[in-house]
């Protein structure tokens, strides 16, 4: 009867170990508030699901004159919950040498809004070397539409020392765009 004994509590004990091994995963792909959200799930927090491809126009003001209107590609490349980051390409002719990365956290579920750094470089008007400029951006973004403006965008040579001729400093920049 002791052998009996000994065989069913290791029957028992090791079936608790294999319904362990094979319970609840811990995969933290599945939407969770810490994994990446699905393509077809909101976020648990109830904000938009922003991933993917947008297209539009960006603006700008330069001297109080209305200087450029352009097209540009936004990619949100990952967006975890609130938390969203992403590329930006100017597409538009005599532009394609603007493309950056942004940061950023979304707010509310009614009428989400961005708020996020945005890191921009592009080619000199004149000379070698790299313009690069960062700023702060905010704005309406929902699942279809964003629109993201900043006060200024500051262009500066980098590294200074090749001295080539940046854009300078811009006003009213205003990004919108529509899903793809």
């Amino acid at each position: 009867m002791g052998t009996l004994r000994c065989v069913a509590t290791l029957f028992f004990a090791t079936t608790l170990v294999f319904a362990a091994a094979c319970g609840d995963s811990s995969d933290d792909s599945s939407g969770s508030p810490t994994g990446p959200s699905s393509t077809n799930n909101p976020p648990p927090s109830g904000v938009p699901l922003i991933t993917g491809t947008w297209t539009g126009t960006s603006d700008f003001e330069q001297t109080g004159n209305r200087h450029m209107i352009t097209t540009l590609s936004i990619t949100v490349t990952e967006q975890r919950d609130r938390n969203v980051t992403g590329t930006i390409q100017y597409t538009g002719s005599g532009w394609e040498s603007w493309r950056g990365t942004f940061t950023g956290t979304l707010s509310g579920t009614v009428d989400p809004e961005f708020l996020g750094t945005v890191n921009l470089e592009s080619e000199p008007t004149t000379g070698s070397g790299r313009c690069r400029g960062q700023m702060m951006m905010n704005g309406r973004t929902t699942t279809r539409t964003m629109r993201w403006d900043s006060p200024t965008l500051s262009m500066t040579p980098n590294p200074p020392s090749e001295a080539p001729a940046c854009v300078g400093t811009v006003r009213n920049i205003a990004w919108i765009v529509s899903k793809n």
